[in-house]
């Protein structure tokens, strides 16, 4: 027969267990962070990334959209499979995502991906004559409708 000292013990340890999972309850978010982390640790993210890569997007419920046809006249001048897979040419993308550091907190988990140099395609582009190659000229911007000009970095009035 258990003393009163072993009843009052494990009373306690009951309580704290009960305090513990009271305090999940209260506190949805941090029950989301650490069942977040628990799926990033064990790689959850990476396999529904390989998956989604290697079906086509196919296993998140739906097929990614079909190449148009410009794009398989692209991949195919520029020596890959006219259709497909999507999203892979050189695999640089996938293994950016793939590889990419997963970070979790109570909101989800985010991937970012792992930096590297992107692939040059030599040959692939040329400017039609007449066109500007350099970088793209800065857009203007209107800072009013139309009642005053700009002079510096102040809105002079016209007059």
């Amino acid at each position: 027969m258990p003393t009163r000292d072993e009843i009052r013990q494990h009373a306690l340890r009951r309580l704290r267990r009960l305090n513990a999972a009271t305090r999940f309850l209260a506190r949805p978010g941090l029950l989301a962070e650490r069942v977040n982390l628990k799926l990033a640790k064990e790689g959850w993210l990476d396999r529904i990334l390989a998956a989604r890569f290697a079906t086509g997007g196919a296993s998140s419920g739906s097929p990614w959209p079909a190449l148009k046809p410009s794009t398989v006249k692209q991949r195919a001048r520029l020596g890959f499979a006219g259709t497909g897979p999507i999203l892979v040419r050189s695999g640089t993308l996938q293994d950016a995502a793939l590889e990419g550091k997963t970070e979790a907190d109570a909101f989800g988990l985010t991937k970012k991906l792992k930096d590297r140099a992107a692939p040059r395609y030599v040959g692939a582009a040329r400017p039609a004559s007449g066109r500007r190659t350099g970088p793209p000229k800065r857009p203007t911007t209107s800072l009013g409708s139309g009642s005053g000009t700009r002079a510096g970095s102040a809105i002079t009035p016209r007059r």
